[in-house]
C-alpha cells in the first residue's frame, strides 16, 4: 500500500505487562493497546500484531495514578478509558479535518483532568494520574506523542543502535543529578491541578523502531547502565524485552511496574 507516495507496509509487534509489585497492596497503574484496556489487575499481560498500513488509527498508553490506593487505581483506569473513547469518537475525524494535533489532544487531556477533579471533590484527598501515549492517526508514517507527569517513552532503532528518551518528566528532580524532588510532579492529569504542562509532539514511524512506555516504578529498581544493557540483550523481541526489565526491577522497586514494548518491522 502506498499514502501520498509514501509505501507503509510494516508489521508492528507489541507486548504489554503490568506488575503490582513487592510493596504495594494495589496496582495503580494501567495500559492500553490496540484493541485492549488493563486497568485494576495486580498483574496483566498482552501481546498482538498491527498492521500499519490497514488497520491505523491505533493507540498505545501508559498511566500511572496516584491518590492513595483505590484513588489512585481509579484515576489511572478512568484516564485510559476515557482517552481510548476520546481517540475512537473524536481525534481522527478532527484529524482527518485538519486540525493541528497539538490542540485537540491537549484540550482533550485537559478535559479528562477536568472530569478526575470533579470526581474527587467529596474525597478527602485529590485523585490523579500520569500519562504518557503514542497515538498512530492514518496509514502514513507519522505519529504523535502526548505526556503528563513522569511516564516515560523511550525510542530505540535497532539498526542505528540509539537509544533515546524521548519525554521529560513533569518533577522536579528531572536534569538533577541528586535525583532529589522525583516524588514531586509539577503536572499531572487531576490531582488537584487547575493547569497542567501537556507535551504534544510528533514522532516519525521508522522501520526498525522500538518504543517503550514505562512507568516510573522500572526506574526506582533498575539503574541506567543495566536497563540499557538488557535493553540491548532483548531489544529484537517485545516480550522478552519487557519480561527482562521487569524482573531485575521487581525485587528492588517499592513501586507498581507497568511496560509496553513496540516494535516495527
Amino acid at each position: 500500500m502506498t499514502a501520498r507516495g509514501i509505501t507503509t507496509i510494516m508489521t508492528n509487534r507489541w507486548y504489554g505487562v503490568t506488575d503490582r509489585g513487592t510493596v504495594r497492596d494495589l496496582n495503580q497503574d494501567a495500559f492500553c493497546a490496540p484493541g485492549i484496556l488493563v486497568g485494576r489487575q495486580d498483574s496483566a499481560r498482552r501481546e498482538g500484531e498491527f498492521l500499519f498500513a490497514s488497520q491505523a488509527p491505533a493507540l498505545w498508553a501508559v498511566s500511572d495514578g496516584m491518590g492513595g490506593h483505590e484513588l489512585g487505581e481509579e484515576a489511572s483506569a478512568l484516564a485510559i478509558q476515557l482517552l481510548t473513547w476520546d481517540v475512537q469518537k473524536q481525534w481522527s475525524s478532527l484529524y482527518s479535518e485538519g486540525q493541528d494535533p497539538k490542540t485537540f489532544i491537549s484540550r482533550a487531556l485537559r478535559e479528562i483532568s477536568r472530569k478526575l477533579n470533579d470526581l474527587a471533590q467529596d474525597q478527602l484527598r485529590p485523585m490523579g494520574c500520569t500519562l504518557t501515549g503514542v497515538w498512530v492517526p492514518d496509514e502514513t508514517p507519522s505519529a504523535w506523542v502526548f505526556h503528563v507527569g513522569d511516564t516515560r517513552l523511550w525510542r530505540a532503532n535497532s539498526t542505528k543502535r540509539s537509544l533515546q528518551l524521548l519525554t521529560q518528566d513533569h518533577n522536579l528532580a528531572f536534569g538533577r543529578s541528586d535525583g532529589q524532588g522525583k516524588n514531586i510532579l509539577e503536572s499531572c492529569l487531576g490531582g488537584g491541578m487547575d493547569e497542567q504542562r501537556i507535551d504534544v509532539f510528533p514522532l516519525e514511524v521508522a522501520r526498525g523502531d522500538v518504543w517503550l512506555l514505562v512507568s516510573d516504578g522500572l526506574e526506582d529498581g533498575l539503574d541506567q547502565a543495566t536497563f540499557e544493557t538488557l535493553f540491548w540483550q532483548n531489544v529484537m523481541s517485545p516480550p522478552m524485552l519487557a519480561e527482562a526489565l521487569l524482573n531485575q526491577s521487581l525485587p528492588n522497586s517499592a513501586d507498581n511496574i507497568t511496560l509496553l514494548a513496540i516494535t516495527w518491522d
